[in-house]
């Protein structure tokens, strides 16, 4: 299982050219004047999760506190409530048998929410026909109201922080500023103020290959320390287990005989 999860991470970065975000899964916050709040979660759904009536808990999370309707995938505008009947569940399959139900059906799940900060206590996210806490992202939220001559203005902001663990054993700080990093990934602050077209494409290309060269270093780390945490499942090693390791600390029998006593790696 520990395998399995350094290989997803490695995986990760790999992924990090490509949009590999589920577009059918997303989530819409709203939030009225008087400061109450809603956010609605869409996602890929089971007939069995939409056989459970209003009066009746989804699952552990979404519990008879939230508006649930549901819809097929690309006719979103169009809502029905739940549960989901044989007569509708039969029109389905009749119109389309080619592909699977569970890949049509889509959820609306819809809290409401007394204030912001009440609805930043708990994040959500979709994992297989439900929704799930966020582990390690606190979010904290915040309305505020300017009042004008003829209007009000009102600005909603949410902050997420990971407190969790380390993503990336290579930290991007070895290889870019943190204004910089923050440029690159949220586009504040404006690195590129009052610069020409060609002088923020040659900052952009320098900018990116650093990124890449953090991307490429992760991957080497896990691909590596994947190798040296089953290096005892390879049969008959070119080398022992503690010269994969640099430096060899402390140096065992092993690599002391095979290296006339002194410390081994296999990085020259």
């Amino acid at each position: 299982m520990k395998t399995n999860s350094k290989i997803i991470m490695a995986m990760m970065l790999a992924m990090m050219a490509a949009s590999c975000r589920n577009k059918d899964d997303r989530m819409l916050t709203i939030v009225n004047e008087d400061g109450t709040c809603s956010r609605e979660y869409t996602f890929h759904t089971t007939q069995q999760w939409l056989a459970a009536a209003p009066d009746e808990d989804y699952d552990s999370i979404v519990d008879k506190s939230w508006e649930r309707s549901w819809s097929v995938l690309g006719a979103d505008s169009v809502r029905y409530p739940v549960p989901l009947t044989e007569a509708q569940l039969d029109s389905m399959q009749a119109l389309d048998n080619s592909r699977p139900l569970g890949n049509m059906l889509m959820v609306h799940c819809r809290k409401t929410y007394g204030s912001v900060e009440e609805m930043s206590a708990h994040i959500y996210r979709a994992d297989r026909s439900h929704l799930v806490e966020v582990r390690g992202i606190k979010a904290s939220s915040r309305l505020e109201k300017r009042f004008k001559w003829f209007y009000t203005d009102y600005t909603f902001s949410e902050t997420f922080t990971y407190e969790g663990e380390p993503v990336f054993p290579v930290p991007i700080s070895r290889f870019l500023g943190a204004d910089t990093v923050a440029y690159w990934f949220t586009g504040q602050p404006d690195l590129m103020r009052n610069l020409s077209g060609a002088e923020v494409k040659d900052r952009l290309d320098k900018i990116e290959a650093k990124v890449s060269q953090w991307a490429n270093a992760n991957w080497f780390t896990e691909v590596c320390n994947i190798i040296i945490e089953n290096y005892d499942s390879i049969k008959n090693p070119p080398v022992s287990a503690c010269a994969t390791r640099w430096p060899c600390i402390p140096v065992c029998s092993t690599c002391r005989r095979r290296n006339g006593g002194r410390r081994s790696s296999m990085v020259s």
